[in-house]
This record gives structure tokens, sequence and C-alpha cells, in this order.
């Protein structure tokens, strides 16, 4: 039964990846650009936010997913009894092997999306890379964390989760298809932009200097209003 369902949600999620490489390959039928993204560089953001989502989901996803209803049926007491941090403990209970092994498409994405469209020739780009990539995780998480802890402050909210995938699921189309006020929250209050977008621009080479040193500042705002959030909420159900 394991085994089936493993392989279930292995085809699900490869599924799912397919599904986008089709539809970016429709939108660029009768065009060379979309809002100055070549197919290449559209496909590259693709992998981007496949290798990532992957890497949550994999990660904190399904750990997480389970604090509202802990809270709700009053479980969340065992995990706040452990003598370890409870915040780490409820992120990283539960690993998602499926979601490693699919997060090796996200790199093959990548690799494809350069082959067509190139790599940027930025060496300071380049180098931040991997950083941009690590506050692209680190983002998303805080995010994905501060949903779920919304749990401790109203009942019944098993679901939540489902407003994270369904707002992340934008993140994977070009910044410029938002209007201006969408923009600024997607770079500031929920900034899956930065998250999503930053890494791909990096690896494209088309980050400013400003750009780089603010995704690492914002993820470290993100950080601290996460954990003080949770901890305010923990001191609240307790």
């Amino acid at each position: 039964q394991f085994r089936s369902a493993f392989f279930a949600d292995l085809v699900s999620v490869l599924l799912w990846t397919l599904s986008y490489l089709i539809i970016v390959q429709t939108l660029y039928v009768h065009v060379e650009t979309l809002y100055g993204w070549s197919r290449g560089n559209l496909i590259v953001l693709v992998g981007i936010w496949t290798l990532l989502d992957d890497l949550l989901g994999a990660t904190v996803w399904k750990g997480l997913m389970e604090l509202p209803k802990a809270v709700a049926d009053g479980k969340l007491d065992f995990a706040l009894t452990k003598p370890i941090d409870s915040q780490f403990f409820l992120s990283a209970q539960r690993f998602y092997l499926v979601r490693f092994i699919t997060a090796q498409a996200g790199i093959g994405i990548n690799v494809y999306g350069i082959i067509l469209g190139g790599i940027g020739n930025d060496a300071l780009n380049l180098i931040a890379f991997p950083f941009i990539l690590l506050c692209g995780y680190l983002l998303s998480f805080c995010i994905f964390m501060f949903l779920q802890t919304l749990g401790f402050w109203f009942l019944r909210l098993e679901n939540i989760w489902a407003v994270f995938d369904g707002i992340e699921s934008i993140a994977k189309y070009p910044l410029e298809v938002l209007g201006r006020p969408m923009k600024f929250i997607t770079l500031t209050i929920v900034p899956l932009f930065v998250a999503f977008i930053f890494p791909a621009q990096a690896l494209l080479g088309r980050l400013s200097v400003l750009e780089i040193m603010y995704a690492p500042a914002l993820t470290v705002v993100f950080l601290w209003l996460t954990r003080r959030f949770y901890q305010y909420s923990v001191r609240r159900y307790s």
C-alpha cells in the first residue's frame, strides 16, 4: 500500500510539472518573448518554482499542515513538552520522500531552460544565485508558517494550506503580468515573487545589486517576524 501510494504521488507531481511546461510551450507558439521573457527564460522560472515548491513540500509541508488540527484537538501539547524547540519539531517532524525525488525534475527543467535561452554572464548574479535560492526557500517557509500559525487564533483552519497553494501558483509567471498594487504586495507583504522570481533572475543575470541585497535583508526580517508571531501564539495557547 505504501509503495502504490508512493508511486501514485510521484506520477501526480510529475504530471503537474509536465503540464506547466506544456503551458509555457503554448504561450510561445506565436510570440518570441513575453514581457521580456524568452521561452527558455520562462522555463528557467518554472524550473526554479518547481524546485523550491518540491523542497518545501519535502521538508516542512507535511509537518506544518497538521499544526491547525493539532491546536484544535489539543495535541500540540505533546510537541510543546518535548526537550527541543517546538517550531523546529513541528516543521521537521515529517519529511516527504516523493518531493525530494521530484525536486530533481526542477533541476532538469532549469538545465533545459538554460540550453534554450542561455545563462546570465554577470558574475555577481551567478555568485549570489545559491544564496538567493536559499532566501527563496526561507521566505516560502515563513509565509507558509505564518498561515499555519493562524490556527492558534481561528479554529478549524485545517485547510489554510490551500491559501498558500493558491497564491504560490502565481509566482511561476513573470512579475510584469501583475498590476502595480499586486507587484508591491508580492515584493513586500507576501514576497512570493522575491522567493521564486529573484532566484530565476539571478541565474539569468538580471538582478541589480540593490535587489541582491534586498532578498537576504527581507528574509531576515520575515524569519524574525514569523518566529515572534509563533512564540506569541504559543504563549496565548498555553
